[in-house]
């Protein structure tokens, strides 16, 4: 359970770094459950040279879907988006290609203002020390809001460039606070805060987990509609999980799913 304090940094600057969340022997049982599903998906054990951008990830193992009811995810989730939060769904890194090294600075999604009244969070897991200069990443404190997200929307147009330059500056030099993490810790940001990630080194194993507010009214349902696939199709180890939480997240999940249909049915002519 996150304190008012936590809650009102979230709000206003759009993240919150959550140190030492999970033990070191947590930590080594979490990077061995990653490391089986990475092999499974490239049918050999991950070597340096490997690179994974998968998802769905925790939903293939056991062990690390129960990450989703942890109650130092769940109750954090629960405080930040409501009691019935919904489950978007998770990824899983391992590595990276030389072209994304550098990871140019963003806001996950269009560049529709309208979408930042409808919260959505990734709660990211690194299983490696990162540090500013070494692949951390690297937030605009407040840039979720307006009207300092509608001013940094240029962004949007220039990040995937090889080498842009964001207001005549290169992507390095942008005012920002780099979120340095070690294993066992645990970030949260709101998905319209723009982010980016520079000089990323070694193996880089990561865990995102993904969640986002019920919606509150036609527009945020609408929103939701282009994921429906991924939102309201629960993988099955929701669906048959005996954590109630976990079956809980999957039923919403359906039921948004028939809402999402009958919005598309009234909008078809």
């Amino acid at each position: 359970m996150l304190t008012r304090a936590q809650v009102d940094h979230f709000d206003v600057f759009g993240f919150l770094h959550l140190s030492q969340v999970f033990k070191a022997e947590e930590i080594d049982i979490l990077s061995q459950a990653g490391k089986s599903v990475c092999s499974d998906l490239l049918g050999h054990v991950p070597t340096s040279g490997d690179v994974i951008w998968h998802q769905p990830f925790v939903e293939l193992h056991p062990t690390l879907i129960d990450l989703i009811a942890d109650e130092r995810i769940y109750l954090p989730m629960r405080d930040l988006l409501g009691e019935n939060f919904i489950w978007v769904g998770s990824e899983g890194m391992y590595g990276f290609s030389d072209r994304l090294r550098n990871h140019h600075w963003h806001s996950d999604g269009d560049q529709d203002t309208r979408k930042l009244a409808y919260r959505h969070i990734k709660c990211m897991i690194y299983l490696d020390p990162l540090r500013r200069e070494s692949g951390a990443l690297r937030v605009i404190p407040g840039s979720h809001r307006l009207p300092l997200n509608e001013r940094l929307q240029p962004f949007q147009d220039d990040h995937t460039r090889e080498r842009p330059t964001f207001f005549g500056l290169e992507g390095e030099r942008i005012p920002a606070y780099a979120i340095e993490t070690d294993p066992g810790d645990v970030v949260l940001f709101n998905q319209w805060l723009f982010h980016a990630v520079y000089g990323k080194t070694g193996h880089r194993r990561t865990i995102v987990l993904k969640f986002a507010r019920w919606p509150a009214d036609a527009e945020h349902l609408a929103m939701l509609c282009a994921k429906k696939d991924r939102i309201a199709e629960p993988h099955e180890a929701l669906r048959r999980s005996e954590n109630p939480r976990l079956r809980q997240l999957a039923e919403r999940g359906l039921e948004l799913g028939a809402l999402a249909s009958r919005k598309k049915a009234e909008i078809v002519p």
